[in-house]
């Protein structure tokens, strides 16, 4: 069985959704967040000292960390088969989400102690030019990679969901239709639901 550390609606969701989706045996622990960003979870701390979500211990013990590692993996061991074309491509836009949509604009518009200059100035400088290339391919491809939604789709996916909470108005209608639909599938749906729950009680 595979064991996922996650914190409601992070990143962590986008793993979770593709466990559901793909019908993998998994437990999911929800850890705090404490300053830092840092995981606030001595089990987890003994696996990996560097205290991030996600974290997602496979059955035979290895411990992977960092989204487009986790994400790589899952599409890797339970998504479709991809050529070494589309496996590049698949590391292409989970590394490209990672840099310059992730740890750029959504990181420090989360976090309390980042600056709001330095929040605005991710958002009016950086986020155009990212939505935009994340449109245009889905705008072509109806998918980041075409066809099916990969681990990608997931990501961006989660990354929508937030930048909808925070700037609605900076989001394309294109992307949000996106959205919608491509979070309408039922594992990616079960995993959103539960963890919105847990953030009301």
């Amino acid at each position: 069985m595979h064991t996922l550390y996650a914190s409601p609606l992070t990143c962590s969701l986008a793993p979770h959704a593709l466990l559901l989706e793909h019908d993998v045996p998994h437990e999911v622990r929800y850890v705090r967040r404490g300053p830092g960003r840092l995981a606030v979870d001595e089990a987890l701390a003994r696996l990996d000292p560097r205290r991030k979500v996600p974290t997602l211990v496979l059955p035979d013990g290895e411990v992977l960390g960092e989204m487009v590692v986790v994400l790589g993996y899952l599409d890797e061991r339970y998504g479709p088969e991809r050529t070494p074309v589309e496996r590049r491509a698949l590391t292409r836009w989970l590394s490209f989400l990672a840099t310059e949509l992730h740890k750029q604009v959504l990181a420090p518009a989360f976090d309390a102690d980042t600056p709001a200059e330095a929040v605005e100035d991710a958002r009016a400088r950086l986020l155009p030019h990212v939505l935009e290339v994340c449109a245009d391919a889905v705008r072509q491809r109806q998918t980041l990679l075409g066809g099916p939604p990969s681990a990608a789709d997931a990501y961006l996916w989660w990354a929508l969901i937030l930048l909808e909470h925070r700037w609605r108005a900076d989001v394309p209608a294109e992307l949000a239709a996106w959205r919608r639909a491509v979070g309408d599938r039922p594992g990616w749906r079960r995993a959103l639901d539960e963890e919105r729950g847990l953030l009301r009680s």
